[in-house]
């Protein structure tokens, strides 16, 4: 479908811009200042949200087989393009 799959990934995009472009900088420089380094405020912040987005990975690849049988199953389900009768 790809329509679902266009907005999968419109929404993923925002997601990623909501939470990462709109604060990232402040939330570093902050923790920079207060550290006074800002390297070892990278050096935290980047590997741990790396774990973050490791964790998600792993609980969302639970789900693929599934998702990809349902997929599978709704294509198969679905006419050809000028396969249906005319109105």
């Amino acid at each position: 479908m790809p329509s679902l799959r266009a907005s999968a990934v419109t929404l993923t995009l925002l997601i990623a811009h909501l939470f990462g472009d709109s604060y990232a900088a402040a939330a570093v420089g902050l923790l920079s200042d207060a550290l006074g380094s800002l390297q070892t405020a990278l050096l935290i912040v980047s590997p741990l949200l790396l774990l973050v987005a490791a964790g998600l990975a792993c609980l969302a690849l639970g789900s693929i087989q599934a998702d990809t049988n349902a997929m599978d199953q709704r294509w198969s389900n679905r006419e050809a393009p000028g396969s249906g009768s005319a109105h």
